[in-house]
């Protein structure tokens, strides 16, 4: 799988993203996510919408080279984080 949305549902529980490293596009976009860690293996990763979710530090895919798209609004990472 390449691309996948899991926009506005209810999801809790995210284990199931460590076993998809391929993942080219992927939409979180008002989810319940906090944690990035299950999406550090995503090495081809290009695209991801973090848009309306607790998120609030990006640390865990700071290795993510390809990412190219990053939606973070309405999330609560700092500014510092970003430079």
């Amino acid at each position: 799988m390449r691309q996948l949305s899991i926009a506005g549902t209810e999801v809790v529980d995210f284990s199931l993203l460590l076993r998809m490293e391929q993942m080219r596009q992927l939409d979180l976009e008002g989810t319940t996510i906090q944690e990035l860690d299950v999406l550090a293996r995503m090495s081809e990763l290009r695209w991801l919408s973090l848009k309306d979710t607790p998120v609030e530090s990006l640390r865990p895919i700071t290795g993510l080279k390809q990412l190219e798209h990053l939606d973070l609004r309405g999330t609560n990472v700092s500014r510092s984080e970003l430079a």
